[in-house]
């Protein structure tokens, strides 16, 4: 039969959307996935279940606000790659990046945990000018309602980093950010971060 091509992906999990406010407030100059904190294992396979581990152990208060599995089912087919930075969480919102879909064009999903605990698909997101091998969703990261977005392979610009906010159910597309001094051949994106109003981009 066809061989399952399979991955691990680990991001830090904070155990509430209470907890990650509240790092934000005693601490505003620390980012948030320091602080309250466990892991999140994501094995994905093609044409299977996304499957997300909670691992109480590596965090610094319990984990007990999240069951100790989440399977995020996909509307479509994940294609298995090497990437460890597309999966993130904050408070009841997942994102998942998808870089190898579509001819390596990408997307991202995103997730929301409903009132009765099971976690849904809310939103697919994709680049307005995504091409083949752009790899959208290589990396991504999530604070409050915005989503960022890496596409280290678009060609045209050596690399982009997209932004997305959410209003209700609705994630809109806000800005492309490109290397500003243009010297990237490519993989501006590979990774992201971000914290408050302020992006970093490796």
């Amino acid at each position: 039969g066809q061989q399952t091509e399979q991955t691990t992906l680990t991001t830090t999990l904070p155990t509430s959307l209470q907890d990650a406010q509240e790092s934000e407030s005693t601490s505003p100059t620390e980012p948030h996935d320091e602080a309250h904190n466990g892991t999140l294992n994501a094995t994905i396979e093609v044409g299977r279940p996304i499957i997300a581990t909670a691992n109480p152990t590596t965090a610094s208060k319990p984990v007990s606000a999240v069951p100790s599995m989440v399977e995020l089912v996909p509307s479509e087919k994940i294609i298995a790659h090497g990437s460890r930075t597309n999966v993130a969480v904050y408070g009841d919102t997942a994102i998942v990046g998808a870089p190898n879909n579509d001819n390596k064009r990408g997307f991202a999903l995103v997730y929301v945990r409903e009132d009765n605990g099971e976690w849904t698909q809310q939103a697919k997101l994709v680049a307005p000018d995504g091409d083949s091998s752009d790899e959208f969703g290589y990396s991504v990261r999530i604070f409050g309602d915005t989503v960022i977005v890496g596409a280290p392979g678009d060609g045209t610009n050596g690399g982009s980093v997209h932004l997305f906010v959410q209003d209700g159910v609705i994630w809109t597309h806000q800005a492309k950010l490109v290397d500003p001094y243009g010297v990237a051949t490519k993989g501006f994106g590979y990774s992201v971060g971000i914290h408050g109003d302020t992006v970093i981009i490796g």
